[in-house]
């Protein structure tokens, strides 16, 4: 890795986190500029800073195995707000940071995030990793689905103007459900220009 800033990240974050230790029993395990690691018996929580490229902030948590043995993909602490209920605007959980000041601003914020909506996965609860893990996959799906509706939007812009009413209704069908009040209008209209 390049040569990363600092910012005095690995002090803050032993700072801000160190109720992972006080009160759950968490243990440091690694330290260097950019990573800080945390383990209990069955949870990791990694705060990590991207200082030579994007000067990213951020916080991940997962268990140390699962049933293959192996460390699962940890979860990203804004998928873990935005599962307790917080709005997408609201869950800010990666910051961008460039001074020692900032830095330290928002590793404590990380850090009274984990520590707000995080309790039950850090005492390695089942079922709060996966309602987060359910949280991700339908997050997942709902991108996916987002992207499908660009992609036809674009295309359906083009078949619109030529009045071709069969690639209208090829696009549109598929996504009914998904659809908007004047893409179900055009749905319907396609439809009967077809008849």
């Amino acid at each position: 890795m390049g040569c990363v800033m600092d910012l005095g990240f690995t002090d803050s974050v032993k700072e801000a986190f160190h109720f992972l230790e006080q009160e759950y029993g968490f243990r440091c395990t690694e330290t260097s500029p950019w990573l800080v690691s945390y383990e209990s018996a069955d949870v990791f929580v990694r705060v990590v800073f991207d200082g030579t490229r994007s000067y990213e902030l951020s916080c991940s948590i997962g268990r140390n195995d699962n049933f293959y043995g192996s460390r699962d993909v940890p979860h990203d602490l804004g998928e873990v707000v935005r599962s307790k209920g917080v709005a997408s605007q609201d869950a800010h959980a990666a910051f961008q940071v460039t001074t020692s000041e900032s830095l330290k601003k928002f590793v404590a914020v990380l850090a009274g995030l984990l520590k707000q909506h995080g309790q039950d996965l850090l005492t390695g609860d089942d079922t709060a990793f996966t309602k987060v893990s359910a949280f991700r996959d339908a997050d997942c799906a709902e991108y996916a689905v987002q992207a499908e509706l660009a992609q036809m939007r674009s295309l359906l812009e083009a078949a619109w103007r030529e009045k071709d009413y069969t690639r209208v209704v090829e696009l549109l069908s598929p996504l009914d459900e998904k659809l908007s009040g004047s893409e179900r209008k055009k749905l319907n209209f396609a439809r009967r220009r077809l008849i």
